[in-house]
């Protein structure tokens, strides 16, 4: 992975990520943000957490792929790396081992040319979700892709 200095906003084709929650919320941070621009992104998310409600631990560690929109352009990777979701930048929400099966399911896949390079948020997972970017980082350095550097839009 190489830090780049864009939003990951404005990445309007390819393979863009962000860490979600078992629950079925995108109430803050990038997953707010995804949620506004990508309507289906939020619907189909929400309905995936609906089917798994009596047992939304078993969304740790799994990625839901989704298309943005219906042209296909713009795959947004949902990824499963916190159970629960925080308020506040004290509780340490981001599970390592959720993140660490994602980076291997998706090193293989890129492996097997299923996907491209992958966009995420620098620090993903270490904002609300309490992470330590220490961690995360290392966690995905071997997965194709690169962190978008410049703060993300309100």
């Amino acid at each position: 992975m190489e830090i780049i200095d864009q939003n990951l906003l404005d990445i309007t084709a390819g393979i863009i990520g962000h860490q979600t929650n078992c629950l079925g919320f995108m109430g803050a941070g990038i997953a707010l943000q995804i949620k506004r621009k990508y309507p289906r992104v939020y619907r189909q998310y929400s309905k995936y957490c609906d089917r798994h409600r009596p047992y939304p631990g078993l969304l740790l560690g799994t990625v839901q792929p989704v298309w943005a929109d219906e042209s296909r352009k713009l795959l947004v990777l949902n990824l499963f790396g916190q159970f629960n979701i925080s308020h506040s930048r004290t509780n340490v929400n981001t599970d390592y081992e959720a993140l660490r099966a994602i980076a291997l399911k998706l090193k293989l896949r890129q492996e097997r040319g299923e996907l491209g390079p992958i966009h995420l948020p620098y620090g993903m997972g270490c904002g609300l979700g309490g992470g330590d970017w220490e961690v995360v980082g290392r966690i995905f350095r071997d997965v194709d892709g690169r962190w978008c550097k410049l703060p993300d839009r309100n």
